[in-house]
């Protein structure tokens, strides 16, 4: 296997679109609204209209809906990269503190499971 692998295959766990919205408290921008773009078992691509700090530790409430089913989890996730867009900024976030049902969710989301 080359030393240079793809991002997705460098992955532990697989992305997944999910455009579930967000409500995201950032010790250097409060609160803010937002949208999760894709999710896998340790990370969330998050759309805001404001960049975030990298290395910014956020706490994120998730308003799931999948399978017809309307649901909320919060999660604690790191800031490893923004990038911008024309009318918004993307982050990328890992997770670091979440509950066991919520983990195992987004691990079968990810895998493509459930």
């Amino acid at each position: 296997m080359s030393a240079e692998q793809s991002g997705e295959e460098q992955r532990r766990s697989p992305r997944r679109p999910a455009g579930w919205r967000v409500i995201v408290k950032s010790p250097s921008k409060g609160l803010l609204k937002g949208r999760i773009e894709n999710a896998s078992a340790q990370g969330l691509l998050l759309e805001l209209e404001q960049s975030l700090e990298k290395g910014e530790t956020l706490v994120l409430r998730i308003e799931v809906l999948f399978s017809g089913k309307r649901w909320e989890f919060i999660c604690q996730a790191i800031v490893r990269h923004n990038v911008f867009r024309t009318s918004s900024f993307l982050a990328g976030l890992e997770i670091n503190k979440i509950g066991a049902k919520d983990a195992k969710f987004l691990h079968d989301f990810s895998f493509g499971l459930i």
